[in-house]
């Protein structure tokens, strides 16, 4: 099968299925972000560092990574001077996939649980993964009859794939702890762990020993985030789950995730959510409900 021309792109991030087929030339990094959906992201050509919830990554290309829904991530250049790089990914919803279905088993995702989210693959085992993607995309530039029901068993057979990955390959580990990018994923690491907590920039940097300073423009220019504003996500995204999956009060929620008053907590959200966490809620669990 011949190569696709490229760009390609089909559905949306935000709908049950992304497709997305693209080189880029210039200079790119994508800000953090997170999403309700299952990422793939398959690196043909290039080198790009992945920060990917806690962890850290040198990707090369033939890599295959693994994105599960709601970690932040952010891909950004290895080499300023080198930007250019060639990659496909897929997101995808367990709606999409039909996970109920006779043939469709929960197995299917727990390569999204997996301790690495990176995997190198040999040269064989690109091929096949290329091939799957060459098929995707034949498929959403032609249309042909069936098309949809030929997606959702392509990207079933690249998951019963990479369900076998971890059998196959070693676990790759990420940068080294000791330089700059494993120091920042300490930190984040550290963050992630005890967000309840009262945490300070001056405190964390002598964990990592480094200067406040050194560490906060740093730590924005690894992450994405400001030093606070990572902090701020993190609190939130774990209020938000508590809102939907608990019935604790509002105030009992603010401080279990780390604020000391609720005004605060309420700016906050709504300042990330465009909500306050009253009316978040009130739609979701409705949402849910019917």
């Amino acid at each position: 099968m011949k190569n696709p021309k490229i760009p390609i792109e089909y559905g949306s991030e935000l709908e049950g299925f992304y497709f997305q087929h693209l080189s880029r030339k210039s200079h790119f990094e994508r800000n953090n972000h997170y999403h309700a959906a299952y990422e793939i992201y398959f690196l043909i050509s290039g080198n790009r560092h992945y920060f990917i919830k806690d962890r850290f990554y040198l990707a090369q290309a033939g890599d295959i990574i693994f994105i599960n829904k709601y970690d932040v991530h952010k891909t950004l250049p290895v080499d300023h001077l080198q930007p250019e790089h060639e990659r496909v990914l897929v997101n995808f919803s367990e709606a999409y996939l039909g996970i109920s279905h006779l043939y469709q088993t929960p197995s299917l995702l727990n390569i999204f649980q997996s301790t690495s989210n990176l995997y190198r693959l040999s040269p064989h085992d690109i091929d096949y993964v290329r091939y799957l993607f060459n098929r995707m995309a034949h498929e959403v530039e032609n249309k042909e009859a069936g098309f949809e029901i030929y997606l959702r068993l392509l990207l079933t057979e690249l998951l019963l794939f990479s369900e076998r990955l971890d059998n196959k390959y070693p676990l790759l580990t990420e940068i080294n702890p000791s330089s700059l990018h494993g120091r920042i994923t300490h930190v984040v690491k550290y963050i992630d762990a005890n967000f309840s907590e009262k945490i300070s920039l001056e405190q964390v940097a002598q964990l990592v020993f480094i200067s406040p300073a050194y560490l906060s423009r740093n730590f924005r220019a690894i992450t994405g985030f400001t030093f606070v504003g990572y902090i701020q996500h993190v609190r939130i995204r774990h209020a938000k789950h508590l809102l939907l999956e608990s019935n604790q009060k509002m105030s009992e929620i603010a401080a279990a995730v780390g604020f000391d008053n609720f005004t605060h907590f309420n700016r906050t959200f709504k300042k990330l959510v465009l909500t306050n966490p009253l009316k978040y809620r009130m739609d979701n669990q409705t949402h849910q409900k019917n």
